[in-house]
């Protein structure tokens, strides 16, 4: 059995929220695989609909208990640290850099902390993270109209928390998937 830290160091160990930008969204995450699965879907979309954007995975630590420093980083007040990112101009990526050693970012981006118009739009975002079946559905279809009727024929029209799939949650599931806001 692995050693579970007690509650003091696990105080000075803290917490780390990755955040994934792209143009016109954010999301965050606490895990790390789960934050480089969000940004892969997202430039694959870019180049797949010839989109012109940067992605970007961003660290923001955070020690337990330390409710100022949460406030500063939900303010923009404390920098990230750059993990990844990705710049694709048209379809083509035009650079890719990872660091090993997380790099200060030189400028504070301000934050929001709502990604999602509503809790439906949320929830659905949230099954289809969470269900790939949904995730390659969504991805495979050529536009909303058509997405939603492969999920109603497919019988998959409820997400994790029972919201009904409706034209309007399709095409904003659809464009978040497919990061076409803006272009349909």
């Amino acid at each position: 059995m692995q050693d579970v830290p007690n509650a003091h160091e696990r105080e000075h160990q803290g917490l780390k929220f990755y955040k994934v930008t792209a143009p016109g969204k954010t999301e965050w995450a606490m895990d790390k695989t789960i934050a480089i699965s969000i940004s892969r879907e997202w430039a694959r979309a870019l180049t797949k609909y010839r989109g012109t954007g940067t992605v970007c995975i961003d660290i923001h630590n955070m020690s337990y208990r330390d409710y100022g420093n949460l406030l500063n980083i939900l303010n923009g007040c404390i920098p990230a640290q750059r993990m990844y990112m990705i710049h694709i101009e048209r379809g083509v990526v035009m650079s890719e850099q990872k660091w090993n050693r997380f790099r200060k970012k030189l400028h504070l981006d301000p934050v929001n902390t709502v990604a999602h118009p509503t809790a439906r739009h949320a929830d659905w975002i949230k099954t289809i993270h969470e269900i790939p079946e949904y995730q390659q559905l969504i991805r495979t279809a050529p536009d909303a109209r058509a997405c939603l009727i492969a999920i109603k024929l497919a019988g998959i029209d409820k997400s994790l928390a029972g919201y009904d799939a409706t034209p309007a949650l399709i095409r904003y599931c659809w464009e978040w998937v497919n990061s076409t806001k803006g272009r349909v």
